[in-house]
C-alpha cells in the first residue's frame, strides 16, 4: 500500500483501523482540547557560553534593550545562566 499510495496514506489507514476514525469523529462532534505536554530544555555549557558572549557584546555596545530582551526571554522560560540572569 505504501508503494501505491505513499507513506501518508499508510499512516491514515493505520490510524483509521486502530479506532482512530471514531476518535476523530467524536472530536469533531463534541470538540476537543489539545493537552499540554511538558518539555525539557537542556542548554549545554557551550550554548551557555554563546548566550553569555552575546550578552557581553550587547553590554559593550550599550545595547541594553537587546540585553533586556534576552534576559526577559530566559526569565520567562525559567532558565538561569550564571553571568547573564542568575
Amino acid at each position: 500500500m505504501t508503494e501505491k499510495h505513499g507513506e501518508y496514506w499508510k499512516t491514515l489507514y493505520d490510524f483509521g483501523n486502530n479506532g482512530g476514525f471514531l476518535k476523530l469523529i467524536d472530536a469533531l462532534r463534541y470538540g476537543y482540547e489539545i493537552e499540554d505536554e511538558p518539555i525539557t530544555v537542556t542548554i549545554t555549557p557551550v550554548q551557555q557560553n554563546k548566550i553569555r558572549s552575546f550578552c557581553n557584546c550587547y553590554k559593550q555596545n550599550c545595547d541594553y534593550h537587546s540585553l533586556n530582551v534576552v534576559k526577559a526571554v530566559l526569565d520567562s522560560l525559567e532558565i538561569k545562566i550564571p553571568g547573564v540572569n542568575a
